[in-house]
C-alpha cells in the first residue's frame, strides 16, 4: 500500500510536469524537502515563535525555492504561505502570476504587498506537499 505522503508526492510530480515541464528528479525532491522544512518552521512560529536563526533559515529556504522554480521556468514564483494548517509552499507559473495581477477596476480582494490578488496563490498555484 502506498502511504499518503508518497501518493501526494506522486500527484505533485505529475501536476508539476504538466505545468512546468519535466524536471530532474532531484528538483522535485528538493522542492518537497523545502516545503517540509518551511512547514516545520511555520508550526514552530505558530506555537512558540522563531529565533532569529530560524527566521534566517526560512528566508533562505524561500530563496532556494524561488531560484529552483525560476531556473526551470523563468517568470515563475515560489510563494510561502505561513499558516501551518495548509501546505507551506505554492508554485505559480508565469501565466498564474499574470492572472494574479491585481486589477483595481474589478478587484474584489485587497492586494497583498506585491500588488497581487491573494486568492491566486491558492486557486491557481500548485501546492507542494510535505514529504
Amino acid at each position: 500500500m502506498i502511504s499518503a505522503s508518497r501518493s501526494n508526492a506522486a500527484q505533485f510530480g505529475q501536476a508539476f510536469v504538466q505545468r512546468f515541464g519535466p524536471p530532474a528528479y532531484e528538483t522535485l525532491d528538493k522542492l518537497l524537502a523545502i516545503s517540509g522544512r518551511l512547514h516545520r518552521l511555520d508550526e514552530l512560529a505558530c506555537n512558540q515563535g522563531l529565533t532569529p536563526m530560524q527566521v534566517k533559515r526560512g528566508a533562505r529556504l524561500e530563496l532556494q525555492a524561488q531560484e529552483i522554480i525560476e531556473e526551470i521556468k523563468p517568470g515563475s514564483v515560489a510563494y510561502h504561505q505561513s499558516d501551518p494548517r495548509g501546505w507551506s509552499l505554492y508554485l505559480l507559473s508565469p501565466d498564474d502570476v499574470q492572472a494574479g495581477k491585481f486589477n483595481t477596476a474589478a478587484g474584489c480582494q485587497a492586494p497583498d504587498d506585491n500588488g497581487w490578488d491573494v486568492s491566486v496563490y491558492y486557486h491557481k498555484g500548485l501546492g507542494v506537499p510535505v514529504r
